[in-house]
């Protein structure tokens, strides 16, 4: 590994938690555990399997609230990894990992809706089950927030995230990172067996 300089920081999340950051990645400790956190590269798609078995273990986790629930195709896979390198590449697009022991256990994302919506930029996240106590979640809202104010072009003034109404730690916490719930749409979910509305919720910036 070519040699590295370590930037140290304190962070208020949860308790007390350090990273270091090392180039475009950070080393993040959260109650004992250490986090890789860094962005989506091309290896992602010529070496997939850690993240495909990320997003399979969200398909399958039964409380994981998320509309994918179909497995793609490993053509599917790729072309669709592809796209997101394209889109990063192009300013058009965010997105962060995060890593436990070399296994990929959360993610975030934040891109432009569609061209005639370039003012508004798409936040969604995502975190494997027994990682979602430890303030992760916190920490990638903001990490991926700022990374689109500062890269994404041109730049967003319109934050939006779509929520089950049923996830009420998820929209605590998009509140109080600056969210507001600015519509509702009964049953736009099915989930375990029923239906469920969808939050939709904005952040101006």
């Amino acid at each position: 590994m070519a040699k590295i300089s370590l930037v140290k920081r304190t962070l208020k999340n949860n308790g007390e938690a350090v990273y270091k950051e090392v180039n475009k990645m950070e080393r993040l400790i959260l109650k004992d555990k250490e986090f890789i956190i860094r962005n989506f590269y091309e290896d992602d798609i010529y070496k997939p399997k850690k993240l495909l078995s990320f997003i399979d273990n969200m398909i399958d986790d039964s409380d994981a609230m998320i509309t994918l629930r179909v497995r793609k195709t490993a053509e599917q896979e790729k072309e669709w990894f592809m796209d997101m390198l394209s889109a990063i590449r192009n300013s058009r697009m965010a997105m962060l990992i995060a890593e436990f022991n070399d296994r990929i256990v959360g993610g975030a994302e934040i891109s432009f809706c569609s061209e005639c919506e370039e003012h508004i930029a798409e936040f969604s996240i995502s975190i494997i089950k027994d990682y979602r106590s430890y303030g992760l979640g916190s920490y990638l809202l903001s990490r991926i927030t700022d990374i689109a104010e500062k890269n994404l072009k041109p730049k967003p003034t319109i934050i939006k995230l779509s929520v089950f109404s049923n996830n009420k730690h998820a929209i605590a916490l998009y509140q109080k990172y600056g969210f507001d719930i600015v519509s509702r749409i009964p049953n736009r979910f099915e989930f375990n067996g029923r239906f469920v509305d969808e939050i939709i919720m904005l952040k101006f910036i």
